[in-house]
Parts: C-alpha cells; structure tokens; sequence
C-alpha cells in the first residue's frame, strides 16, 4: 500500500505542476507550412490568467518584413475572451520567416513567434492515361 501512495502522490504533484504551467503563457502559436498562392489560416490558442481578463486586440505581423498581415480590435463591452485567434495569410512567395502576434488585454501586451515555411506551389500531376488495344487472334 505504501508503493500505490507513493505512486498517487507523483501523479498528484505532476498534473498540479502541469495545469501550473497552463497558465505560465498567454497563448501559443504553432508553426505553419505551406505553399505559395494557397490560403493559410494562421490560428494561436489563447487562455487567461483570470476570468475578468478581456482581449481587446489582436495582430499577426511578419517580422522579417515588418509588415502587418491582419488585426482585429474589440470593444471593452461585452469582454472578449476568446479561445483562439486566427488570420487568414495566402504568400506569393517562396520563403521562411517568423512571424509574430501580438494581442493587446486589460492586463497588458504579449507577443509569442512562430516561424511560417512557403514552399513552391504544387504542380498538378500530368500523368498521361494509355489506352491499350487488345487484339485476340485465333
């Protein structure tokens, strides 16, 4: 009996220690791959520190080129605590590049990086279908 507490007790410390760790950051963002002239829906995963925290703006910029993708801002009333924030971003080029999304809440500005790889654009297959004939002879 002693082996099973001790076992309950780590399990007990590890997933306090991991829903802790939950709320260290703000939101996350997971790279992205893609090709050129296709549509990327850019998304972060956002939790609060506290339930009274309200979003009221978010942008996706592209670092290296310092240039604005797309932003939304929000009114204070009704508080927006959305779960997750996303930016449609099509690229007309080849490249890797960091990207970055800074949100704005009551409780002040973060930022987090994720890095975006457009690779060439995706060339339709020209497989040639053969017909073949088949004779029968006697």
């Amino acid at each position: 009996m002693g082996d099973l507490n001790i076992i309950l007790l780590v399990l007990l410390v590890w997933t306090f220690t991991a829903v802790c760790k939950a709320y260290d950051s703000l939101f996350k963002c997971e790279d992205v791959t893609g090709h050129v002239g296709v549509e990327l829906n850019l998304t972060c995963r956002v939790s609060y520190k506290h339930n009274t925290n309200c979003m009221m703006m978010y942008k996706f910029m592209n670092k290296d080129k310092d240039t604005r993708i797309c932003r939304e801002n929000f009114k204070s009333v009704p508080c927006e605590q959305l779960t997750s924030i996303s930016c449609p971003y099509t690229a007309n080029e080849v490249m890797i590049t960091t990207f970055k999304v800074i949100i704005q809440t009551k409780d002040g500005t973060k930022s987090a990086e994720f890095t975006v790889n457009i690779a060439e654009a995706v060339k339709e297959d020209d497989t040639v279908v053969l017909k073949s004939v088949v004779r029968w002879t006697k």
